[in-house]
């Protein structure tokens, strides 16, 4: 039987391309959610949580900063 993942772990999908997050990575003494399909990465975060929460309060799907 799986368990179910806590609201923390929880990853939403992309804010721009709509696909699933790879998940969370430290790079270089930070950590962030990057997205496979277009590369996005969200917010840097000193701490796991902290990035999964960005992610996941970030801009919504229609946020285009370039006008396109």
């Amino acid at each position: 039987m799986s368990e179910a993942k806590s609201d923390s772990t929880v990853l939403l999908s992309c804010p721009f391309c709509g696909y699933e997050p790879a998940g969370v990575d430290k790079i270089k003494n930070v950590w962030a959610v990057i997205c496979l399909n277009c590369e996005y990465s969200g917010p840097p975060a000193k701490v796991k949580d902290a990035a999964i929460l960005f992610w996941n309060t970030r801009k919504s799907r229609d946020f285009n900063p370039l006008g396109l």
